[in-house]
């Protein structure tokens, strides 16, 4: 079953009709992956933002629609050396995976911000523009999340699929007041990302959609760090049954 998930992948990744148009450059490289899964953490945070001048609907829209992509050369933009470079007009990010794999998650988080701000006229040299909102996502951490937020990204050599388990809204009852959690879900398959949402379990069923792509079955989140998928992957029109399970790595808990 891997080996015919592996040339669905580069079947689609070959495809010049291929739905959405972010993609993993270099053949489906982590580094890309990594960037992607960054990226959809961003969006999770976006929704709180109030900082003043920032159109949330044109950044949330810019990373939907950006090709991303990874080299191992030297990036030079006017003569002065870049980790990453964005091309606006090509709705395109390329970046340089050697200086990327020696990132701080804060770097790489900070890095990814402001290339898609770039993209839409917000950033400078200083990063003036990503410090602003990287502190108010900080804020919004602290202050939405609680402190038993857990981020996660599960993996094996086809797919990635990122966790992020929190408080969701209170629910008032007449025997008091309950406290719901979600379990935001992504799954990055080649240029396909598709998003979800599992409440107040670990086990369940759940739909996760993106374009023309969908994943429909059961998600079940082990202790043992591990994530177990039943159920079928359909995209553009190919269909495959998934019974895999994923090693997972925990990027933080608070």
């Amino acid at each position: 079953m891997k080996s015919t998930i592996i040339a669905l992948a580069m079947l689609l990744l070959s495809s010049v009709s291929f739905a959405g148009p972010r993609y993993v450059g270099n053949g489906g490289d982590t580094h890309s992956l990594q960037f992607l899964v960054y990226a959809e953490k961003l969006k999770e945070y976006l929704q709180y933002s109030n900082i003043e001048g920032l159109n949330v609907n044109l950044l949330r829209d810019s990373i939907a629609s950006t090709k991303v992509e990874s080299t191992n050369q030297m990036l030079v933009l006017n003569g002065i050396p870049k980790d990453a470079i964005n091309y606006p007009a090509e709705k395109r990010i390329i970046f340089n995976s050697d200086r990327w794999v020696g990132f701080t998650e804060d770097e790489k988080l900070s890095l990814v911000l402001h290339e898609y701000l770039g993209l839409i006229g917000l950033e400078d040299a200083k990063y003036t523009y990503s410090k602003l909102i990287l502190k108010d996502m900080t804020t919004v951490q602290r202050i939405r999340n609680g402190s038993d937020s857990m981020w996660q990204i599960c993996q094996d050599d086809t797919l990635v699929v990122n966790l992020y388990e929190h408080r969701a809204e209170v629910e008032s009852t007449p025997t008091g007041a309950i406290q719901h959690r979600a379990t935001n879900i992504t799954l990055i398959y080649g240029g396909w990302v598709l998003v979800g949402e599992l409440r107040d379990a670990s086990t369940g069923n759940v739909t996760l959609r993106h374009a023309n792509g969908s994943y429909s079955g059961q998600v079940s989140i082990n202790s043992n760090g591990r994530l177990t998928l039943a159920g079928t992957l359909k995209l553009a029109g190919y269909e495959e049954q998934l019974n895999m399970t994923l090693l997972c790595a925990e990027k933080f808990r608070r």
